[in-house]
């Protein structure tokens, strides 16, 4: 992508450590850059971060990038 987008993410936690929420998200838009889904990570105009409750079953971090309109 190479216009500005919204990004919305929604994290889920495996334990109970504390995480810092913008090292998180640093590290994510860093690997949309090099996975090549967006060109810039100054493209990302708005950002929603969702956190989920603890799961140890099914840990994770979602993703949804749109074009901004």
């Amino acid at each position: 992508l190479t216009e500005p987008v919204t990004l919305e993410c929604e994290y889920t936690p495996g334990d109970n450590r504390t995480r810092d929420v913008d090292g998180m998200l640093g590290a994510l838009l860093h690997v949309i850059v090099k996975a090549g889904l967006l060109v810039d990570d100054g493209l990302v105009w708005a950002v929603t971060w969702r956190r989920n409750e603890m799961n140890r079953e099914n840990p994770g971090l979602k993703f949804h990038i749109s074009v901004t309109a």
